[in-house]
């Protein structure tokens, strides 16, 4: 699983703290982190899912989630990611 996220000092830590708890209760399962600066964040952020390799996890402003919704880059928790 791929976790991205833009670096953000304080935030970026308490994201690590999730995810080694995660990790902790689900040890077959492990996240790679991708941390950057906000602008390579959203490059990426957008870039990623036209090639067809989105983040499977990630933190932005919630601002932004009608606009990637728009776009198709959202999946419903509900909905799964069948590989």
């Amino acid at each position: 699983m791929r976790a991205t996220a833009s670096r953000a000092g304080e935030s970026t830590a308490r994201i690590n703290r999730s995810i080694s708890l995660f990790e902790q209760k689900s040890p077959k399962i492990k996240v790679k982190t991708d941390f950057q600066g906000y602008v390579s964040f959203r490059e990426k952020f957008r870039t990623q899912p036209a090639g067809g390799n989105p983040a499977d996890v990630f933190q932005n402003a919630v601002a932004f989630l009608g606009k990637y919704d728009k776009r198709g880059i959202l999946l419903g928790l509900k909905s799964g990611r069948n590989k």
